[in-house]
């Protein structure tokens, strides 16, 4: 690490994170540490605790500059002792890939994007479309990403008898995931906990997919209200808000253009790429 000037590590709950913070300390080598969350998604609570309060906050407090996407992630990590100086960089998307449907794209799709994992709680949403299939047979899920509950989401929907209306791909490659959004009618992302408003989310957007997801900390739910429909996660509600936008094609319309206009104006990836150079120099400057 040495011979770096700067080496950029993500989230304090990786063991590579955790090296190079300790590395850092011995070759007197700049790290930079995005915080993608100061929560982790599947760690129990009092392992959790004590990781952040131990090797976590050594970790962050090792870092010459953190990185996190909102205020509200910065202020969580100052109420943690996390003493490290941090810049509020949002995430970015480029609006030259992600780029706007048009007719052609409308394919009667529910979309799901992430880790097949508890936190993103994939299984809350085969629960909603159970339902949802039962009243809108045209409609179809496809569920994008791989990860431990992929056999068990398998059996959730021979259970529920919707094997032929939901569709696993596994990891996609980046550059097939625009046309993914495109050929989409919404995003539906269920997750427990996140360290902004997702990139998958901005990603839709910027597509003029608009997006559902619960009502968590970590989001600024009125920009977020904007592009889409907030819940509290739980099948019942995912179903209902999936049918709001299903019955509503001008609701779905107006989220989906307002939400491309977010991400051009508050998230565009030329803005991160910028700020976050700025911050190099600054640390090498400095």
């Amino acid at each position: 690490m040495g011979e770096f000037d700067i080496v950029h590590s993500h989230s304090h709950f990786y063991f590579s994170t955790n090296l190079a913070s300790l590395i850092s300390k011995i070759t007197d080598t700049n790290l930079v540490i995005t915080n993608h969350g100061f929560f982790s998604q599947t760690a129990p609570s009092s392992i959790e605790n004590v990781y952040n309060n131990t090797i976590g906050k050594l970790t962050l407090n090792s870092a010459v500059r953190v990185f996190c996407y909102t205020p509200r992630a910065k202020n969580i990590l100052r109420e943690h002792n996390i003493t490290s100086p941090i810049e509020i960089i949002s995430n970015g998307v480029n609006c030259k890939v992600f780029t706007s449907k048009d007719e052609k794209d409308k394919n009667r799709q529910i979309l799901f994007v992430g880790r097949l994992k508890n936190g993103k709680r994939p299984d809350a949403l085969i629960r909603g479309f159970g339902k949802i299939a039962d009243e809108y047979p045209n409609y179809q899920l496809k569920i994008v990403g791989d990860g431990p509950m992929f056999s068990d989401l398998k059996a959730l929907c021979d259970e529920q008898n919707i094997q032929d209306k939901v569709t696993f791909t596994g990891e996609l490659p980046y550059d097939e995931m625009p046309d993914v959004y495109r050929q989409s009618d919404l995003l539906v992302l269920p997750t427990e906990t996140e360290a902004a408003i997702p990139r998958v989310v901005m990603e839709a957007w910027a597509c003029e997919t608009p997006a559902i997801m619960p009502n968590i900390q970590e989001i600024d739910s009125e920009t977020f209200k904007k592009g889409g429909l907030l819940c509290d996660g739980s099948p019942d509600e995912i179903y209902d808000a999936v049918c709001q936008l299903i019955e509503d094609d001008q609701l779905c319309s107006t989220l989906g253009s307002a939400g491309r206009g977010i991400v051009q104006e508050k998230y565009s990836w030329e803005d991160t790429v910028k700020k976050t150079t700025e911050t190099y120099y600054e640390v090498i400057n400095g």
